[in-house]
C-alpha cells in the first residue's frame, strides 16, 4: 500500500504546478464522484475499510484532499489494524512498513 503513496509523488516530481494541479484533480475526481469499482463482489470487510477511507477522503477540505489520497496506505493500514483491535507494537511496525515502502517506491521512480 505504501508503493502507491511513492508513486503519487513521483508521478508529479519535476512537474509544473499547472500539470500537477491537472494530474491530482483527475486522480481525486474518480473515488469522489462515485466512478470507483463496483463493491457487489467486495468482501464486506474491504467493503467497510474501503468506505471509511472514502468518507476520510470526502470529509478533508479541497486544499487537503490530495494530501489524503497521498496517504492512503497509512490510513487504511490503521482502519484495518484499529478493526483488528492490534496491539500498538503491531499497529506501529505496519505503519513503519508502509512508510518505508512509500519512500522506496518514491526513490526507485524518482528521475
Amino acid at each position: 500500500m505504501g508503493t502507491l503513496d511513492g508513486i503519487a509523488d513521483a508521478v508529479t516530481h519535476g512537474k509544473d504546478e499547472g500539470q500537477t494541479q491537472a494530474w491530482r484533480t483527475a486522480v481525486l475526481d474518480t473515488p469522489l464522484n462515485g466512478q470507483a469499482s463496483p463493491e457487489s463482489d467486495q468482501d464486506p470487510r474491504a467493503a467497510h475499510l474501503t468506505a471509511a477511507w472514502l468518507q476520510n477522503l470526502k470529509n478533508a477540505s479541497e486544499e487537503k484532499r490530495f494530501d489524503r489520497l497521498r496517504t492512503q496506505g497509512a490510513d487504511m493500514v490503521r482502519t484495518w489494524a484499529q478493526e483488528r483491535k492490534m496491539d500498538e507494537q503491531t499497529r506501529q511496525r505496519l505503519l513503519t512498513e508502509v512508510e518505508s515502502s512509500a519512500l522506496s517506491a518514491y526513490r526507485e521512480i524518482k528521475p
